[in-house]
């Protein structure tokens, strides 16, 4: 029996997005492979924006020109709405797929939106991330910019959830540091092994214990254990 058929939501999918210095915003990776669409089109749906701090919704107000968005709020409210409407009446092209165009400026913001949780509903689904970016001349542009994604359920209940989000883009930054898992392309395998058990794992259990090998990317830190737990 599935853990998620108790209090849980199931992850439908995970996906890494990353800012790339002359595409701009791009996905990475994603588990399953073909979970996200990221074909060009004008269309992009209503969103919602959740932050468990009451001071992001300052941060909102300032980032709405950077994201396209324009921001109804509710002071009484927890979601802020957020709503970017279409230069046409066009549907995604698949939407089985997750529309990473239409929430693209809020998985890689300015920023405000930064070291936050964040939520975002797009067609089918809800979208879970926190969006981090390390600082640094070694890298181009001087920053790497870059994003884990959760993709639920639209009308799921992934409070539960917020921690893990928030710890695994944690978990990765510091692997990024110490390790430049991420920006080394030899990363790829070991990111991709550590995505498809984040999905299995916490889906069939409700937990996550892995030992990462990081042999080749970082001799101080040729495995590391990881376990995360709902």
């Amino acid at each position: 029996m599935s853990f998620t058929n108790g209090a849980f939501p199931e992850i439908r999918a995970i996906f890494l997005a990353q800012f790339h210095p002359d595409q701009g915003p791009i996905v990475r990776l994603s588990i399953p492979e073909d979970a996200v669409g990221t074909e060009k089109n004008s269309y992009a749906d209503l969103g919602a924006i959740k932050s468990e701090d009451s001071r992001y919704r300052s941060d909102i107000l300032s980032a709405e020109s950077s994201t396209g968005f324009g921001a109804f709020i509710d002071d009484s409210a927890e979601v802020i709405e957020l709503i970017k409407r279409p230069a046409r009446s066009k549907a995604p092209a698949d939407s089985n797929k997750i529309d990473f165009n239409s929430i693209q400026t809020l998985v890689i913001p300015k920023l405000q939106l930064f070291d936050r949780l964040v939520t975002v509903n797009t067609g089918n689904y809800k979208v879970m991330c926190y969006p981090l970016c390390i600082k640094g001349d070694n890298y181009v542009r001087n920053a790497f910019i870059f994003n884990m994604c959760f993709a639920f359920d639209i009308d799921a209940d992934t409070k539960c959830y917020g921690p893990v989000v928030k710890r695994v883009g944690c978990l990765l930054r510091e692997l990024e540091v110490t390790g430049k898992l991420l920006s080394n392309p030899e990363g790829t395998r070991p990111l991709l092994g550590m995505m498809r058990q984040l999905v299995n794992k916490l889906n069939e259990h409700g937990e996550y214990q892995i030992e990462l090998d990081l042999k080749g990317l970082s001799q101080p830190m040729a495995s590391t254990g990881i376990s995360i737990k709902l």
